[in-house]
């Protein structure tokens, strides 16, 4: 089963207010990588395929697969971005 079949299967699983809020996010959220993952999954849901959004400009066609694996693992909450657990920054008082 193809990545965009998987999305489209757990989308219709959302309710109408987890939808809602998947669109809503794409438009306006802060954060630029959850903006970004949200149209991701919108953009397969609408039927395109991962190498059609990657030359589009949106993202690599790597980070189509991942983000929509961590779709259809995680749901929407798979789409926040998840780097806050790699650890203590390097960044020490030479750096400012």
């Amino acid at each position: 089963m193809k990545v965009q079949e998987k999305v489209l299967e757990v989308w219709k699983l959302l309710s109408s207010r987890e939808r809602r809020i998947v669109r809503n996010r794409a438009k306006v959220a802060t954060d630029a990588a959850l903006r970004n993952h949200c149209k991701i999954v919108l953009s397969l849901v609408a039927d395109n395929g991962a190498r059609a959004i990657a030359k589009s400009g949106l993202c690599s066609t790597s980070q189509v697969y991942r983000v929509a694996q961590r779709f259809v693992d995680e749901g929407p909450a798979g789409l926040v971005d998840q780097r806050e657990g790699n650890g203590e920054t390097k960044d020490d008082e030479l750096y400012h």
